[in-house]
């Protein structure tokens, strides 16, 4: 999983243009969790609703 900061983001872009000549999926967690929350200060509840509710990358 990648932050959900602007670093995260343009890191998921960047792997998603290696990968789109692979037949794999890539998704990202729920934006339930504030774009300013770290994945390390994440209680285990969040996220694993965040995990439950992702949603795939086109």
């Amino acid at each position: 999983a990648l932050s959900p900061q602007w670093e995260g983001d343009i890191t998921k872009e960047y792997i998603k243009k290696i990968l789109k000549k692979y037949p794999v999926k890539i998704s990202s967690l729920a934006r339930g969790i504030s774009g300013s929350t770290y994945l390390e200060a994440i209680d285990d509840t969040s996220l694993l609703e965040a995990l439950k509710e992702r949603r795939e990358e086109k």
